[in-house]
């Protein structure tokens, strides 16, 4: 059975679905994140900076070897042990309560989101398919 013209794929709507459900649970954590510190260091927002801090640090640290080796791995299986690595660190955040734990958790989560967001972008045009066609 041939697509209607201009119709999009079956799995654009997955990929859109999932992306949507993975963006309002990035944005979720970083609220949460934010006031879960504020509330574990008695509202200490030099230790909200630090933990802030650690988003940013896997970039600088590891940012350089990320792209040369993504390529390299399964497309479908780093998505999703990346996701699950993520969800299953923030789900640990609130059940350690250590702020040492925020910090590590934190930098692990933001390491392995370093690799999901390429992925995913070079995912995109495939599930998609050619819009020649």
């Amino acid at each position: 059975m041939a697509q209607a013209p201009g119709a999009l794929p079956p799995n654009v709507h997955k990929l859109v679905m999932s992306q949507a459900l993975s963006k309002l649970g990035d944005n979720f954590t970083e609220v949460a994140l934010a006031l879960f510190v504020l509330s574990l260091t008695r509202h200490n927002v030099t230790d909200l900076g630090i933990v802030l801090a650690m988003t940013y640090l896997p970039s600088l640290v590891l940012g350089w070897a990320v792209a040369g080796v993504i390529d390299r791995f399964d497309k479908r299986r780093t998505l999703l042990i990346s996701d699950l690595v993520r969800a299953l660190l923030v789900a640990s955040i609130p059940v350690v309560q250590s702020f040492a734990w925020t910090m590590a958790a934190v930098f692990v989560m933001y390491s392995f989101a370093m690799v999901y967001r390429p992925v995913v972008r070079a995912v995109q045009p495939q599930i998609a398919g050619d819009p020649a066609t």
